[in-house]
């Protein structure tokens, strides 16, 4: 993938302010936007573990959306007291599945619904999710890129009209399941797995 020469310039500045503040072990940068940018980028663990205790929590947050953070420090980060950190920590695709189950559990709608659209989610975690209180956790499910067929029934089964409408939206659907929406009671459901199933015969016809 190729950079702008101002992006590999700030890459390439970042990187070696890490380094220096690793083999010098001086202050990190005094404000919260270069702190921030540091947790997000630094693979240094050392670093990492003196972000993760910083007094900001977007500082913080970035520490737990790093996917070079050590599994220690996110252990640790997955009890702050924020709500952002949380959210940054169940998007990291590196994260454990023990850490993603208790973070399917917190009373916060947004983080529930990170953790449901997180791929690496097991499945065994997501299928909680099908009869979430929040409709919005629903729906990020239903966009969730590593949902299962067997997933994909269920929502069709139990969730609400809105996660419905939001799987038809996926690319990867079976027939199986088109003809399954294409029968359903409510008439915005069958409306559209109709004309998506319209929309592939006359492509087949082409």
């Amino acid at each position: 993938m190729a950079f702008s020469s101002e992006k590999m310039k700030r890459i390439f500045a970042l990187l070696v302010s890490t380094l220096f503040l690793a083999a010098c072990g001086i202050e990190l940068p005094e404000t919260n936007e270069e702190r921030m940018q540091l947790a997000r980028e630094t693979g240094d663990v050392e670093l990492l573990h003196k972000l993760s205790k910083d007094n900001n929590q977007g500082v913080r947050a970035n520490v737990a959306g790093n996917s070079e953070t050590p599994v220690s420090i996110l252990e640790q980060l997955s009890g702050d007291e924020s709500q952002t950190v949380k959210k940054y920590l169940a998007s990291n695709k590196n994260l454990p599945q023990e850490i993603l189950q208790r973070l399917a559990k917190e009373e916060d709608q947004k983080v529930r619904w990170v953790v449901a659209k997180n791929p690496v989610t097991d499945e065994s975690i997501l299928e909680q999710f099908v009869n979430d209180p929040s409709l919005n956790v629903q729906v990020q499910l239903a966009k969730n890129k590593a949902l299962t067929q067997d997933l994909m029934m269920k929502i069709i089964e139990n969730s609400g009209t809105s996660a419905i409408l939001a799987l038809l939206d996926r690319e990867d659907l079976t027939r199986e399941i088109l003809n399954i929406c294409a029968k359903h009671v409510n008439e915005k459901i069958s409306e559209k797995a109709q004309a998506l199933i319209d929309g592939l015969e006359s492509r087949r016809q082409q």
